[in-house]
């Protein structure tokens, strides 16, 4: 499991190898990278537009691994201080995240 940018973590439960194995995509670790420096506010705009993408593929299996990694990314930012803590992918969806923007 890697690719070249870096090497997730294998996971010790079925959970967090299942992150691990989402997390581990060329072009979700490029976004990522291209999301350094931006305000919290534009990663969260970048988010919806990562998000929207793989919804419209149809693609089921790619859907979850989007929701996977996006929620993986939020609980970053909020251990980071940027989001207050305990912010998931659920208040991502539901349009409320921006509202616990710390900086």
């Amino acid at each position: 499991m890697a690719n070249s940018i870096r090497t997730p973590r294998e996971g010790v439960t079925a959970n967090s190898r299942r992150i691990a194995q989402a997390v581990d995509n060329e072009e979700w670790q490029k976004f990522r990278l291209s999301m350094k420096g931006v305000s919290t506010f534009d990663k969260l705009t970048m988010l919806e537009g990562y998000y929207d993408n793989a919804v419209d593929t149809d693609d089921e299996v790619e859907v979850e691994d989007v929701k996977i990694r996006i929620d993986n990314y939020i609980k970053a930012l909020c251990r980071g201080g940027q989001l207050e803590a305990g912010m998931t992918f659920d208040h991502f969806n539901d349009g409320c995240i921006r509202n616990h923007i710390i900086r």
